[in-house]
């Protein structure tokens, strides 16, 4: 049968992508752990540090990310469906806001 070419790209894919066919294409593909801030609840926000924060490429990025926040914040566009913004970022682990996920949390 035939196969369908893929294509990956602009994207961080934890344990590396590599093509299957000789005509699939990967560019700007990070093999790391993306730092979402909460996954297991659901929340693929990026923490500080993050190696998708400015690793994205304008092009085809949205001017907007899922909340509704400009882009690109900072030097470049983030990979991922939510653009890093270190003034309003908060840690869904940290309970107590005091910007540090430890015990009274």
């Amino acid at each position: 049968g035939k196969r369908s070419i893929v294509t990956v790209k602009n994207s961080i894919v934890q344990g590396g992508y590599e093509p299957i066919g000789s005509n699939d294409t990967v560019e700007n593909v990070i093999d790391a752990d993306p730092l979402f801030a909460g996954p297991a609840i659901g929340d693929l926000r990026l923490r500080p540090g993050s190696p998708a924060i400015d690793a994205g490429t304008p092009a085809d990025a949205p001017d907007t990310d899922f909340d509704g926040a400009p882009r690109p914040i900072g030097a470049g566009f983030d990979l991922g469906a939510f653009e890093y913004n270190p003034a309003t970022y908060t840690d869904p682990y940290d309970a107590t806001g005091d910007n540090q996920v430890n015990a009274p949390d």
